[in-house]
C-alpha cells in the first residue's frame, strides 16, 4: 500500500511540475504574441517546388542549375562574364571539400591514367601514336600527380551551383536561356536539378547543409583551378594600357578602359555614351578625351554648342571656327592613300559612296525626297569620271600625284606633287547636263559657288599633322541642317585625312557631343558603316555622346550605330529610357532600377557580351574644363 501511494504521489507531483512548466511557457511567450522576428523577415512567403523552378513569392521565381562539366580554363575571375550579363538575376554557391588522403588521390590519378594508354591501345595505337588529346590528358595527370607526391598542390571536391532568378515565370525562362547560351560559349555544361530543386536551393543556402545531389555533379580540382572559381571584379575592364576613368562600383577596383584594344576583346573601337541632362556625358567625353591626349591619342573634337573652348588650352588644341559665308578649306571629294595589311590603295569605291550619300541627304532636305535609281547611277558615273579626267582611274595611290622635278645641286630631281582633286562646283556642272539630274543641279547651287551652304566649295587647304590635336567649332552656325551637313562634310574629309599611311599607327579619337544629329536621316547609315570599317582599320574612334536611346531606335541610322559601337556607357536614364535601353539591348531588367537611381558619373558600361558598373571620376583640377 505504501508503494502503491507513493506512486500516486509521484504521479501529482509530476502533473504539477507539467503543469506550472505550461503555465510559465505561456507566461513566457505572452509578450512575444503577434511579434516578427529576424526570420521572419528574411524567409520568404513560402516555398513552392515544381519540375524545374521554385516559387518563392508572388514576384520571385528561382531555378537552381548544378556544373556537369567545367571548362578547362581556370583564371581568376572566369565566371565574371556570366555574372555581367544577367547582373542580380545570378548567384552561385561553391562547395568545396579537400580531398584528405593524398596517397588514395595519388591511386586514383595513377588508375586514370592507365584507362586513357588502355583506350588508346584498344584503338591499336602504341606510345607516340596516340591521339594528341590523350598526350596531352596523360601529360596533364601526370604533372598533377607529381605535383601532389611533392606536397605543392592539393586535390578538392567541388560542386557548383547556380541560381537563376526571375520576378515572373517568363523571366525567368528568358534569363535561364541567357544563362545556358553563356555557358555553351565556354563549353561549360550545366544541367537543371530536375526534380531535385528543394535539395539544390538548400545546399545554396548559408548553411553547412548539402543535399542529396548526385555525385554525378562533384568535380576533382587542383589548388591551382579552383582560381576559376573565385571573383575578382571583373579585370577585363581594366586594361593595363587604358585611360584611367574611375572605379568599378562592386569592387572599388581602378577602371582603366582602352576602346583601341582591338579583337578578339573588342573588334572595333566606336563608342557611344548615352545619359540624360546632369547624368555626367559631357564630363566624360572631355575626359575621354583629355586623359587620352595625355597618353599620346590624337584627338580631333567637334565643339557644337560651344562646350570645348576650355579644352583648346587643356591639350594644346587648335580652334578651326566655322562660319557661314567662309570658305573653310574643307574639300569632300579629297582622296588619300590608305594601307590595309600592307597593301597600299586609294578606295575611289568608298568615296563614291561618301558623295552620293550626302547629295541624297541634300535631296531628301530640299527635294523632300530621297534620290532616285537613274540619279543615282548619273551621281555614280559623274563623280567616277571626274577623278578619271585626272587620272585617276584605278586604286593605284600613284596615280593622285604628278610627276613633277626641279634643278638642286646634285641635279634634276624628280619630285611629286598631288593633283588637283574636283570639287562640288564640278560634281554640279556635270549634273546639270543630264536630264534625269539637272533638278538635283539647281538645289546643288546652294552648297556651290556662291550659295549659302558653299562652305565646302574649295579645295583642300587644312593641313593635318600627326598629333596635332584639332577642335571644330559649329556653334556659329545655328542652323540645324547646316550644322549638320558641315559635320558630314568635315567628317568625309577627316576619315580621308586620317587613314593616310604615315598615320595609321596613332590612336585617333573623335568625339561628338550631339549624336541625334546622326539620327535625322535615314541614309546617313551607310556613311557610318564605313566610317565603322575605316575606324577599325585605321586606329579611330568615333564617340557619340547623346541624351535619348529613343533617338536611336526610332531610326535606321540610329540602330546602325547602336549595333556597330561595341562599347557603350550608358549614365542616369530617365523610366521611359531605362524601359526601352532593356528592351532594345537585352539588358536584365533588374538595370532598369539602377539606371533610373544612378547618382551623377555612374554607368553600366557594355563592351562586347561584359557588362560593369563604373563611378567615372576627375581630379579638382580638372573640374574647371570638364564641368560645363
Amino acid at each position: 500500500m505504501k508503494a502503491s501511494a507513493f506512486i500516486v504521489f509521484l504521479m501529482k507531483v509530476i502533473e504539477k511540475i507539467k503543469s506550472r512548466k505550461k503555465q510559465v511557457r505561456h507566461e513566457d511567450n505572452f509578450l512575444l504574441e503577434g511579434t516578427v522576428g529576424n526570420m521572419d523577415l528574411i524567409s520568404p512567403d513560402g516555398v513552392l517546388e515544381y519540375d524545374d523552378y521554385i516559387k518563392l513569392s508572388y514576384d520571385k521565381f528561382v531555378r537552381i542549375f548544378s556544373v556537369l562539366e567545367f571548362s578547362h580554363e581556370d583564371y581568376v575571375g572566369y565566371f565574371n562574364y556570366i555574372y555581367s550579363e544577367l547582373g542580380e538575376d545570378i548567384d552561385s554557391v561553391d562547395i568545396i571539400e579537400p580531398v584528405t588522403n593524398n596517397s588514395r588521390a595519388i591511386d586514383v590519378l595513377t588508375k586514370e591514367i592507365s584507362i586513357v594508354k588502355s583506350n588508346e591501345i584498344r584503338k591499336g595505337n602504341s606510345g607516340a601514336d596516340f591521339d594528341q588529346g590523350a598526350l596531352q590528358v596523360i601529360e596533364d595527370l601526370d604533372n598533377l600527380r607529381k605535383r601532389i607526391q611533392l606536397g605543392k598542390e592539393k586535390l578538392f571536391y567541388v560542386r557548383k551551383i547556380f541560381r537563376i532568378w526571375g520576378r515572373t515565370r517568363e523571366e525567368l525562362d528568358t534569363n535561364s536561356r541567357k544563362f545556358k547560351e553563356k555557358c555553351d560559349e565556354r563549353s561549360i555544361i550545366v544541367k537543371v536539378l530536375l526534380m531535385n530543386q528543394s535539395e539544390g536551393y538548400k545546399s545554396s543556402m548559408m548553411t553547412p547543409y548539402i543535399g542529396s545531389i548526385p555525385n554525378k555533379f562533384k568535380k576533382n580540382f587542383s589548388a591551382m583551378s579552383l582560381a576559376g572559381l573565385l571573383p575578382e571584379g571583373l579585370t577585363d575592364f581594366n586594361h593595363p594600357n587604358g585611360i584611367p576613368l574611375g572605379n568599378i562600383l562592386n569592387s572599388n577596383a581602378p577602371f582603366k578602359y582602352d576602346s583601341f584594344i582591338g579583337s578578339p576583346a573588342l573588334p572595333n573601337p566606336m563608342m557611344l555614351i548615352l545619359g540624360n541632362s546632369g547624368a555626367g556625358k559631357s564630363v566624360l567625353m572631355k575626359l575621354i578625351m583629355s586623359r587620352g591626349s595625355a597618353m599620346g591619342e590624337w584627338s580631333i573634337g567637334f565643339d557644337l554648342e560651344g562646350e570645348l573652348e576650355k579644352m583648346v588650352g587643356r591639350i594644346g588644341a587648335e580652334y578651326i571656327d566655322i562660319r557661314a559665308g567662309e570658305k573653310t578649306g574643307i574639300n569632300p571629294l579629297d582622296i588619300e592613300i590608305e594601307e590595309y595589311q600592307g597593301r597600299k590603295f586609294i578606295d575611289i569605291a568608298g568615296k563614291v559612296t561618301e558623295i552620293r550619300e550626302l547629295l541624297n541627304m541634300f535631296s531628301e532636305k530640299f527635294n523632300n525626297k530621297s534620290l532616285t535609281g537613274k540619279e543615282i547611277t548619273r551621281i555614280e558615273e559623274v563623280v567616277r569620271e571626274l577623278y578619271s579626267n585626272r587620272g585617276i582611274k584605278t586604286n593605284d595611290p600613284d596615280s593622285i600625284y604628278l610627276d613633277s622635278g626641279s634643278e638642286t645641286e646634285q641635279g634634276y630631281m624628280l619630285t611629286k606633287a598631288k593633283k588637283k582633286m574636283p570639287i562640288l562646283s564640278d560634281v554640279k556642272n556635270e549634273l546639270e547636263k543630264y536630264d534625269e539630274t539637272k533638278d538635283l543641279a539647281l538645289i546643288m547651287r546652294m552648297i556651290t559657288g556662291e550659295g549659302s551652304l558653299a562652305i565646302f566649295d574649295c579645295e583642300t587647304k587644312i593641313e593635318l599633322k600627326a598629333g596635332r590635336n584639332i577642335i571644330f567649332g559649329l556653334r556659329n552656325i545655328t542652323d540645324n541642317f547646316t550644322k549638320f551637313f558641315s559635320l558630314m562634310n568635315i567628317m568625309t574629309f577627316l576619315w580621308a585625312k586620317l587613314s593616310r599611311d604615315e598615320f595609321k599607327d596613332i590612336e585617333k579619337r573623335v568625339p561628338i557631343d550631339e549624336g541625334w544629329y546622326f539620327t535625322q536621316y535615314e541614309h546617313i547609315s551607310s556613311m557610318l558603316e564605313s566610317l565603322d570599317r575605316r575606324g577599325r582599320k585605321y586606329k579611330i574612334s568615333l564617340v557619340i555622346g547623346s541624351q535619348l536611346i529613343e533617338e536611336f531606335i526610332t531610326s535606321k541610322s540610329g540602330k546602325v550605330i547602336l549595333s556597330i559601337a561595341e562599347t557603350k556607357f550608358i549614365l542616369r536614364q530617365s523610366e521611359v529610357s531605362a524601359k526601352e535601353l532593356i528592351k532594345e539591348l537585352g539588358l536584365p531588367q533588374s538595370y532598369a532600377t539602377y539606371l533610373q537611381n544612378f547618382d551623377p558619373g555612374q554607368a553600366i558600361v557594355m563592351s562586347g557580351n561584359k557588362k560593369v558598373a563604373v563611378q567615372i571620376k576627375y581630379y579638382e583640377f580638372e573640374r574647371e574644363f570638364v564641368e560645363t
